[in-house]
Parts: structure tokens; sequence; C-alpha cells
């Protein structure tokens, strides 16, 4: 009796079938043209009350496309559910800029197939155990053989083989639900990084408060970045400025109960303007890979260090920081 663990998403009279990819209605199968609309949902579902970012929820599901696919999806679910065309949404709302978050949180039930088979199992069990005992009146009074039939036996066996295979399903569906949560917090640092360059020359590190330890090296190395160049008034806001990043490839490496490590690929063309000179002063383009070590501090996971290699062009001595 070897099955997979089937996980369900049931709210309002919506029934999410994880395993077979299927949305159901009211028992009935809804039918979606887009394949990965369904995945989407059972990613949003997953983090339910959390904003996932677009690029993760494009690279998991949709491969290498642009926002647009992902726009279509997104309409598709609203529409099916019978979401609302603009806010206040009811089901899937929109963070510009950033992703989407499923609004609904304790009206979402998480469903096992096999505990439900289980727990039916073990009481057709007890029921029939019930019925024997009380039509059996043993010959011997001081022994009375006890004997399972076939299919009892078959019940028990498979009550068994359930409850293992429930704990390791389990055990699987908490480890995939944690990778996401930690591949999700290297994605808003990321963001978060970015955000403070965009800002500058105005010196704003707010935006690096939630994901990242103001003890660690990836924080002061990035306010000691913001920091020179709000001293040097240079910028990557001006008006045609092509600076952008991009996340190729990320991989949580190892996790422990307080610390993980994540490797990502990224892409990073930083063309710093000088407001003071009316030109660039300095062009940082480089293709990295990174590690992000994580550290979970009263329940909360933050960012704690970033290692990448130096750029492949020397700096002069002024612009020691890779990214100055």
């Amino acid at each position: 009796m070897n099955k997979e663990l089937t996980i369900f998403y049931d709210f309002d009279n919506f029934r999410v079938n994880v395993k077979r990819s299927l949305l159901l209605k009211n028992n009935q199968v809804v039918d979606l043209k887009h394949k990965s609309a369904v995945p989407i949902l059972v990613e949003l579902l997953a983090n339910r009350g959390k904003i996932v970012d677009k690029n993760l929820l494009i690279k998991r599901h949709l491969g290498n496309v642009t926002d647009n696919n992902l726009n279509q999806n997104i309409s598709l679910l609203r529409k099916v559910l019978g979401d609302n065309k603009k806010p206040p949404f009811k089901y899937i709302d929109r963070n510009y800029g950033r992703g989407y978050k499923f609004i609904l949180i304790d009206e979402v039930k998480e469903i096992t197939d096999d505990y439900q088979k289980i727990n039916e199992q073990v009481s057709e069990s007890k029921n029939i155990e019930k019925g024997k005992h009380e039509n059996y009146t043993p010959t011997n009074t001081f022994y009375a053989p006890c004997k399972f039939t076939r299919k009892q036996f078959l019940y028990m066996l498979g009550s068994l083989v359930g409850i293992i295979f429930s704990g390791v399903g389990a055990y699987f569906w908490d480890k995939f639900k944690l990778e996401t949560t930690l591949e999700k917090l290297v994605l808003d640092s990321i963001e978060a990084e970015w955000a403070v360059y965009q800002k500058l020359p105005i010196m704003d590190l707010s935006f690096l408060d939630s994901v990242f330890a103001a003890d660690g090296s990836a924080y002061k190395r990035i306010a000691h970045i913001a920091d020179r160049h709000h001293i040097r008034n240079w910028t990557i806001s001006n008006p045609l400025n092509p600076s952008t990043k991009q996340l190729i490839d990320i991989k949580v490496e190892k996790i422990s109960s307080t610390n993980a490590v994540v490797h990502t690929k990224e892409k990073w063309l930083l063309k710093w303007w000088s407001n003071d000179n009316h030109d660039y002063a300095f062009n940082y383009d480089e293709l990295n890979e990174q590690d992000y070590f994580l550290v979970c501090r009263n329940g909360e996971w933050l960012v704690l260090e970033n290692i990448y290699p130096p750029p492949k062009v020397p700096l002069p001595v002024s612009l020691a920081d890779p990214r100055m």
C-alpha cells in the first residue's frame, strides 16, 4: 500500500487537489485553459497571508517568460474564483512590483486524504470488533482466544502504512514550505537592497529592517555603500538610467534549526550617475554566484551575511567595495 500523501486546500465552495493539479467548485472540476494556473494557486495558498514574489512564481511555474504570462494566469484564477475585478479583492491581492498574496488565512483548510482514509478504516475496524464482542460468549471462562480476520488484518496494516507515509509526507511538505520561505526571504533582500540604491542620493535604510539582521555584515555593507554614494551625490534613478538586477537561479543549500545557506546566481548592472558632474561616474556590471547566510532569531529568519566575489575588472582604491 504505497500511496503518496495527497494534500487538499478547501475554502468557501472550492477545493484544490494538489496531487492532480485540479481546481473543483462544488465538487465539479473547473476547466482552466492555463495548466500553470493551479500550481500558482497552490503556491499562493501554501503562503497565504504573505506576498509571494512574482519572480519566484515565474521561475517555478512558468519558466522563462514575461510578467504578462503571470498576469494572465492570475486574471484567470480571479475569474473562476469569482474575485472582484478591482480592489478590494476577496481572494488574490497584488503588491505592485513585488508579487501576489492569497488573502484568506483562517478560512483555508489543509486536508490530507490519507488521514481521512485512516480515520475511516480505524472507525470501521472498531465497529467490527464491537459487533464481534457483543455477540461472543467464550466457552472457556479462563481462556478466550483472540483471532483477527484477514479483512481486519489488512485494515490494521493499511492504517499503519498510511500513518508512516503520512508522517514522511508531512516531513517533506514542511521542508518544502521552509525552503520556500527562505527563498522568498532572499528575494525580498534583493528587492530591499535595490530599493535602497534607487532611493539615493536620499539616504533611506528602512527597506532593510524586515529582512536583514542589523548586526550582520550584509546590512552594514549596504549601509556603507549607501552612505558613500549619499555623500558623493550619486544615483541610479536619473532619467533613462539602464541600471537593473535579475535573479537567475536560487537554491537552498543547507538548513538547520537556526541557520541556513541559500545559493544564488544574480546579474547586477549599476550605472552610478554623478549629480554634481552630470555624467556617469562608475559602471558595475557583474554576473555573480552568491551565498546568503541566514539566521533564525525569535522565530524570524533574517539575512546575516551575503558573500560574493570581487568584480572581474579591478577597481580603484576609492571604490573598494564591488558595488561601489
